[in-house]
């Protein structure tokens, strides 16, 4: 029997009667399965089912299954057993090409048939693979993990059946085994040797098919050429300048200074917020794109938004913030009422922002009674409803609208001050009052003496004259 033989025991129910023939008529052989101009799989083995036609016994038969490519498959009836459809059937494998295969039937009379069939392999496609880490020209230092991701795939065999290996070529084989279900494949290393390494992933597929990716991978040793007292494993991204390591400050240069991979960036120079202004341009927050001379200001959110420096609390610009956020200014959106401005009186405005009526000039507490206050005389702190009046000064200090030189209030003022009240302390003596006579007060006021009662000019002897009567 040929090495290629590979007998199956399908184990259903066939028809295995070869006598179906008349007697003497030559046997009949055709192929119930593979069906002619089919395709078949190289990895997998390829089930012939044959339906013959004879009288004589099976095992009376010569049988000679044979490839045009692969020559002799099955030679000896015993080889074969029972298949669904027909009465003969055996398993073979086929090398990946295309084949015809011819089945011939030769019976005890050397009577014989023969039957022929073409299959074609199915496709056999690469495998493919993809790098995503390290990529190409990737740089690192020595000792660094180095993340080694990639995806496998074939059309024709799942990714667990796919054989990986990824080597270098200075420190050999990194890792061999089978990606996950999905394709995927990862590991990290981080003892690779320092220099340029030329990375290879081979994926190998069952019918030894292989593809290969490749990236370059540079392992940078701890060096300090440029004598900065930085070395390429402290993060010195150019080894060659001494004015560039990460202790270095960024400057206008062209160069990334600090290694943090960017050129010039905060320099006063460089727009760094892309808003169109750089420092020099007057941008006072290069890190804000909201920032610059062009910005509209939003007042009272702690932010110079229009770079101008004036204030966020003063929005009416005269120079004190408002009360709100503890200035001193009352009202932040008149610029000539603030803390320390001529107060304009009765016009309602608290110009000064003293917080004082405007209807109290005199600061005296009390409106002026012509505002609906109390106050006579809005211009003198000193006269106010219910001070203390200072009589004949002239002033209603008092507000009770009394006149200054009539202290009692009788009505006429006082003869020290052009009037004719000889006693500006009594009420009960004034000039209309009528005198009484012998008490020793001008109750009159007319002048002449209380003892000289019928006006002679004479005193009564009573109290010490010489009028009898």
């Amino acid at each position: 029997m040929s090495p290629r033989l590979l007998p199956v025991l399908l184990g259903l129910t066939a028809c295995t009667d070869t006598t179906l023939g008349k007697l003497g008529d030559p046997p009949q052989v055709n192929f119930v399965r593979p069906a002619d101009g089919g395709s078949f799989d190289p990895l997998t083995t390829v089930e012939v089912c044959l339906q013959v036609k004879d009288e004589a016994d099976p095992d009376e038969l010569q049988i000679l299954l044979e490839s045009d490519v692969d020559g002799v498959l099955v030679d000896t009836p015993t080889a074969f057993g029972a298949c669904t459809g027909g009465n003969l059937g055996v398993g073979i494998s086929l090398s990946a090409a295309d084949h015809l295969l011819t089945v011939t039937i030769v019976d005890p009379d050397n009577a014989s048939d023969t039957a022929t069939i073409a299959l074609s392999p199915i496709p056999d496609s690469p495998p493919r693979c993809t790098v995503t880490s390290p990529t190409d020209s990737t740089t690192v230092i020595v000792g660094d993990p180095v993340s080694f991701v990639a995806a496998v795939g074939d059309d024709e065999t799942t990714s667990a059946e796919l054989a990986v290996a990824w080597d270098s070529d200075l420190d050999g084989l990194l890792f061999e085994g089978l990606p996950d279900s999905t394709g995927a494949l990862s590991f990290t290393r981080d003892d690779l040797t320092a220099g340029t390494h030329l990375l290879t992933l081979a994926v190998t597929d069952g019918r030894s098919n292989t593809e290969r990716c490749t990236t370059n991978l540079i392992v940078d040793a701890c060096t300090d050429d440029d004598g900065d007292g930085v070395t390429t494993c402290d993060g010195d991204c150019d080894d060659t300048d001494p004015e560039v390591s990460p202790d270095e400050l960024e400057v206008l240069d062209g160069k990334d200074n600090d290694c943090d991979g960017e050129v010039d960036e905060e320099t006063d120079l460089v727009d760094d917020d892309g808003d169109g202004f750089s420092e020099v341009d007057g941008d006072c927050d290069d890190t804000d794109p909201e920032v610059n001379p062009d910005a509209t200001e939003t007042w009272y959110d702690g932010v110079d938004s229009d770079c101008d420096d004036a204030s966020d609390y003063d929005a009416d610009q005269d120079g004190q913030d408002t009360d709100a956020i503890g200035g001193d200014d009352c009202d932040d959106a008149d610029p000539t009422i603030f803390l320390g401005a001529a107060e304009t009186w009765y016009d309602g405005v608290d110009g000064d922002c003293d917080g004082a009526s405007d209807y109290d000039a005199d600061l005296d507490g009390q409106d002026s009674d012509l505002h609906g206050g109390t106050d006579c005389d809005d211009g003198d702190p000193g006269a106010y409803l219910g001070a203390t009046d200072v009589w004949y000064d002239g002033v209603d200090a008092d507000c009770a609208g009394d006149n200054d030189y009539d202290a009692d209030g009788d009505g006429y003022l006082s003869d020290g001050y052009g009037g004719s009240d000889c006693d500006d302390t009594t009420p009960a003596v004034s000039p209309s009052a009528a005198d009484t006579w012998y008490d020793g007060v001008d109750t009159n006021c007319d002048g002449a003496s209380d003892y000289d009662a019928d006006g002679d000019g004479y005193d009564s002897d009573s109290y010490g004259g010489t009028d009898c009567d």
